[in-house]
């Protein structure tokens, strides 16, 4: 019985679909165990580095990537005419196929959509369901996308897809978990209760290949250094009283509590977020400067 979601063979529908070792898609859906959703091209590799190098080095863990917008607002090569801006989406898709060699994936699907379309709720429902329907094919156990805690808003866009696709599915074709990683904000700041550490010790170099193959994009802004100095850093600001347990960590918000219907919506729960952040800075405060 194929995998097929329904996005790859319907007609007039464009996906860019690359299996890096030669697999079938059918395989190549039926050996995932970790999918990211990214956003632009250079996202999957943003969000999910820990599991690319995990999955490179384990036969039976298999990284899919699915990368959702065209990438043409993003800032690229200065362009010395129209035709130049209007490569760019072209020359992003392949970025995003070297990478994925690179990262040697077991799948990478491009859907090219334009961030409008991402960004708007009710055309953004077409997005839910191929989401919807790659999920239900590959069975992931684990789901990274976007945080919720994001500046950049068509990252929020793609991880509210995402969240509204698994609600999409049967309790049993769920993900056992989904984290929404950060990338335009930081979050070394999160609860403990609700930030998932993932430790991409021993993968930096990996990274900076990885990133290094998004050229158009590292040229104008050096997403690698910055990356990995945040990696670093996170591992070394991670405890003030203990000694560094990894040497590269990334951070994530723990969003698998919205995969039940009855748990917080993402507007409660990002508050609850602030809340909690607010409550304990000013605690603090209050409890050390004496005298209230």
């Amino acid at each position: 019985m194929s995998r097929l979601p329904a996005f790859l063979v319907e007609p007039g529908r464009t996906v860019d679909v690359l299996v890096p070792d030669g697999a079938g898609v059918d395989d190549a859906l039926a050996r995932t165990t970790v999918v990211a959703v990214g956003a632009h091209p250079d996202d999957v590799e943003l969000l999910g580095l820990a599991d690319i190098g995990a999955c490179r080095d384990d036969p039976l863990r298999w990284f899919t990537g699915l990368t959702v917008a065209d990438g043409a607002g993003a800032p690229g090569p200065q362009a010395t005419d129209a035709a130049d801006r209007d490569g760019l989406p072209a020359r992003r898709r392949q970025e995003q196929r070297n990478a994925a060699r690179i990262g040697r994936y077991g799948l990478q699907l491009q859907l090219g959509r334009p961030s409008a379309e991402i960004l708007d709720p009710r055309s953004r429902l077409a997005v839910v369901g191929e989401v919807a329907e790659l999920l239900r094919a590959a069975r992931p156990t684990r789901v990274l996308t976007h945080s919720l805690l994001d500046r950049h808003p068509t990252h929020v866009a793609v991880a509210l897809a995402v969240i509204d696709a698994c609600r999409r599915l049967g309790h049993d074709e769920r993900p056992a978990e989904l984290l929404g990683v950060e990338v335009w904000r930081g979050h070394d700041w999160l609860p403990d209760a609700a930030k998932v550490r993932l430790d991409a010790s021993g993968h930096g170099e990996l990274g900076a290949r990885l990133l290094a193959a998004h050229a158009s994009q590292v040229a104008v802004k050096p997403y690698d250094v910055a990356a990995a100095a945040r990696r670093r850093a996170n591992a070394t600001f991670d405890d003030p009283h203990r000694a560094d347990a990894a040497g590269e960590v990334v951070l994530a918000a723990d969003l698998t509590p919205l995969l039940d219907e009855e748990g917080p919506d993402p507007v409660t729960y990002v508050d609850d977020l602030v809340d909690r952040l607010r409550d304990e800075v000013v605690g603090l405060v209050r409890s050390l400067r004496g005298g209230d």
